[in-house]
């Protein structure tokens, strides 16, 4: 009787373990291959590499268990090849209201966990839950090591966590709870309020002079071979990986050497003109233009009238606002203002939408709201033109927040975000080999009216 007690005990282990062990499919190694090939180094292919194995395995685990809750990985550090060439974990994985961040490591023998210090210390990238996956290639397994969360990390971090000059943290293993339960349960049943994460700054990125000189002459300096904490300060690595337009012409200029003096020059106008240029859309509420936008050829906003969603329109910007309206859903406020202009480079027209955002009555208390604004930008080709296949639309603020691509069936490209008035917007244009254009921040700030 007890030896059959003792059977069911060692079947019921057996289960548990094989709950964490995350099998790998061919379809993983292809797609993890193809993520791989965009990285810059043969170091930063394998790590890639090693990275999108465990991306995928684990993706797959998750689905397998929590079908109810939504994974969104496109905005993955991982499947972005300027952030994949400098990060070595996989962050900003979306699971439900979860942020999370996948720690890859090929062994843990060592009792010790390599963790970039970009994802503690840097708000864009922390997250509120660890998960530490050893991958195992050969034996076409991912391993679930286990979870930290972010305030068990803090708390831990408050005792003697310093980083080394690789920008590394070397926290202990046991710190990661093993029990991959423990993880489902969070993900289905914790309040993610309970867990805070920092507000990333907008305003900190390029402010400062010395920053900016630095960067502007360091930059194109970088070898590729090189590691960031070999040449750059902490201050510095750290507004190089919270300015994403400064991080694609990074790897731009890593990846078409041909291209490099465009490129430089490039960087450096972007650097000049992230000091001083933002474009006010407070303004468009009195269908006015600021000083930048006149000089960037702007149109005069107007309202967006009902008659544009009912007619036939010719007008590429309105014939995507009438399809946006009627087909996409998106509904535009009587206030809402919107103004246009073409890029000369590509000869693409980009419009721009904007609007305040009214407050939900369900969260106002006594005092007053944060006010939040939203912003619609359409890219469409000229009359008698199309948009060449890949063309990307990118908004970021001090992270990527949302990116198209265009394919065939698509006529144009859109994006909406909403945010509060002290939010800066970015929009990167990018054109198939050719380089982004980076437009002055879209803001909505009274205070500059």
């Amino acid at each position: 009787m007890s030896s059959q007690i003792d059977t069911t005990a060692l079947l019921m282990d057996l289960e548990t373990l094989q709950t964490a062990i995350l099998p790998l499919e061919p379809e993983h190694f292809d797609q993890a291959l193809r993520i791989s090939r965009l990285a810059i180094t043969e170091i930063q292919q394998w790590h890639t590499y090693l990275n999108g194995l465990a991306l995928c395995s684990f993706v797959q685990w998750l689905q397998e268990r929590t079908s109810d809750l939504p994974i969104q990985q496109d905005l993955c550090s991982a499947l972005q090849p300027q952030y994949a060439s400098v990060l070595e974990a996989v962050c900003n994985l979306k699971v439900g209201a979860f942020t999370l961040c996948l720690l890859v490591t090929e062994s843990v023998a060592q009792e010790v966990v390599t963790v970039p210090r970009a994802v503690v210390d840097l708000p864009e990238f922390a997250a509120h839950l660890y998960v530490l996956l050893e991958v195992q290639e050969e034996q076409e397994q991912t391993i679930l090591r286990g979870c930290l969360r972010y305030d068990q990390l803090l708390q831990q971090q408050t005792a003697s966590l310093q980083p080394d000059h690789h920008w590394h943290y070397q926290l202990p293993l046991d710190w990661f709870d093993p029990d991959s339960t423990h993880l489902l349960f969070y993900l289905r049943f914790l309040d993610p309020i309970t867990l805070p994460l920092p507000v990333a700054s907008a305003s900190r990125s390029l402010q400062q002079a010395s920053t900016r000189e630095a960067l502007a002459r360091l930059l194109p300096q970088l070898d590729a071979e090189a590691e960031l904490p070999q040449v750059l300060t902490w201050e510095q690595g750290a507004t190089l990986l919270t300015t994403p337009p400064l991080l694609n012409l990074l790897y731009l200029l890593h990846t078409r050497p041909a291209q490099t003096a465009a490129i430089t020059d490039r960087l450096t106008a972007l650097l000049t003109q992230t000091s001083h240029q933002i474009m006010n859309v407070w303004q468009w509420s009195w269908d006015a233009l600021d000083e930048t936008a006149q000089a960037l050829a702007w149109s005069m906003p107007r309202i967006v009238s009902p008659a544009i969603a009912m007619r036939r329109s010719s007008e590429k910007v309105e014939a995507a606002l009438q399809d946006l309206m009627e087909r996409q859903g998106i509904e535009l406020p009587q206030q809402a203002r919107y103004a246009s202009v073409t890029l000369a480079e590509t000869g693409f027209q980009l419009c721009a939408i904007t609007w305040l955002v009214a407050p939900d009555e369900t969260e106002q208390t006594g005092v007053n709201p944060v006010q939040e604004w939203a912003l619609l930008l359409i890219l469409v080709a000229q009359p008698g033109t199309v948009l060449p296949l890949g063309t990307k639309l990118q908004i970021s603020t001090t992270t990527v927040l949302a990116e198209v691509v265009l394919d065939a069936t698509d006529l144009y490209l859109y994006i909406l975000v909403e945010g509060d008035q002290n939010e800066a917007f970015t929009a990167t244009i990018s054109a198939p080999n050719g380089l982004p254009i980076t437009l002055p921040a879209f803001v909505c700030d009274p205070g500059h009216a």
